[in-house]
């Protein structure tokens, strides 16, 4: 938003866009540009790590970046600004207030006010020998603390910068009494190692315990014969056509789904009520592991795809995904997901549900088992086993066991839309 005022200059605030339905934060990996910098119109100011992908934040007007409010590392929550522009077309004033009265050695005397259109937000001074997060600036400001005391505190972020919890343990340090103790910690410092979660792992621990704390899931696990889908493979690689596994799945899937829409849906939950959303386009996600975390690419209407046109979706999510270069798009309106860990020479599992879908299929690895045909004869077949996690608010046993039903005819049979 662009405000403007009678002799001011013109200060556009640039916040983190919300790119996706389960989007709460990013994390900054790169600033591009300086302030002091004049920018143009779409110029790229910074990249931010979501839990998702890493995305390109643009300048919203021409102008010169006055501000940065976060550093590399730091952590911001959607819509929260990330930097101040000045057009230049405007003077240079600020508005500031005095907050410091007469405390001479206080931290923080002046903030400047930016005017976002709603409210007059702070931005908190830096302070050039210490680096300082915003929100540790902003709890330093409400504690009083002195320009001393700050510079006495050890940093525990990136590259030493103070950050919250610096300020907030120097609070309760100079809060607390010592008292005497005996007790030795089980465990030495020395003797543990500590990794800071990605975006993209922090968010999928959050959401993922969300789901399996409040979505009441029951599993059903079906065999399924293989033997088609291999011949078909088979023939297609023969003619220089290379189709997976997984784009078989995908494609049987969405069929599946057509015969059983209810689970094409989402759980809906609000403070005034629950509902049930019943989605019109299947749309299929299919689980990848990246490094630092899981992405889940979706591919959008799968019912109405070749297996070709899938496989090639599928490739090119996966080249995107091992480059960083998913986009929210890619990602958003997933009606289901596919988890494949049979690369990994797992038999079965149980996978977690994507919220606010109705199921996840687990798929396994292809093993040779002995089978009984149906003249009593016991003969090898590859089997493949599928666990689906279900919403039991959405789905019931029976409706469930029908769509894998549906889904186990259509992996075994041999008609399938190729081309």
């Amino acid at each position: 938003m662009e405000t403007r005022g009678e002799g001011e200059m013109m200060k556009i605030p640039v916040n983190l866009p919300k790119m996706g339905l389960t989007m709460e934060e990013a994390t900054i990996v790169k600033w591009l540009k300086q302030t002091g910098d004049v920018v143009n119109k779409n110029d790229v100011l910074l990249e931010v790590e979501t839990d998702k992908s890493v995305l390109e934040i643009e300048a919203p007007t021409a102008g010169t970046m006055i501000e940065r409010l976060f550093d590399e590392g730091d952590s911001i929550k959607v819509s929260e600004t990330i930097c101040i522009l000045e057009n230049h077309e405007l003077s240079n004033v600020s508005h500031t207030t005095n907050l410091a009265n007469d405390q001479k050695s206080t931290i923080v005397q002046e903030i400047t006010l930016v005017d976002t259109g709603s409210k007059k937000e702070p931005i908190y001074p830096r302070f050039p020998n210490k680096p300082v997060s915003p929100a540790a600036r902003r709890k330093a400001y409400e504690m009083g603390l002195t320009i001393e005391e700050i510079q006495s505190i050890v940093g525990t972020g990136p590259r030493n910068r103070v950050i919250l919890r610096d300020i907030t343990a120097y609070s309760k340090q100079a809060n607390t009494v010592s008292l005497p103790t005996n007790l030795e910690p089980s465990v030495k410092d020395s003797d543990v190692d500590y990794e800071k979660l990605t975006t993209i792992r922090s968010l999928t621990a959050k959401k993922l315990t969300e789901s399996f704390r409040d979505v009441p899931q029951f599993m059903i696990k079906k065999r399924i014969d293989v033997t088609n889908i291999n011949d078909i493979k088979n023939k297609l690689s023969e003619l220089n056509i290379k189709i997976s596994l997984n784009d078989f799945i995908i494609q049987g899937v969405s069929l599946a789904i057509q015969k059983n829409r209810i689970v094409n849906s989402y759980f809906i939950e609000t403070d005034d009520e629950m509902r049930i959303q019943k989605n019109t386009n299947i749309n299929v996600g299919l689980a990848v592991a990246i490094d630092g975390g899981l992405v889940v690419p979706v591919v959008k209407d799968a019912d109405q795809l070749s297996l070709i046109d899938i496989a090639r979706k599928r490739e090119e999510f996966i080249q995107k995904a091992r480059t960083n270069r998913l986009t929210p798009n890619d990602m958003n309106e997933g009606t289901i997901t596919i988890s494949n860990l049979g690369a990994y020479g797992v038999d079965e599992f149980n996978a977690i549900i994507n919220k606010p879908e109705a199921a996840i299929l687990a798929v396994g690895s292809v093993v040779k088992q002995p089978v009984v045909n149906e003249k009593d004869e016991i003969v090898v077949k590859p089997i493949l086993t599928i666990t689906a996690s279900f919403d039991h608010r959405i789905l019931d046993g029976a409706v469930a066991a029908q769509f894998m039903k549906d889904l186990t005819a259509i992996l075994e049979s041999r008609d399938w839309k190729i081309v």
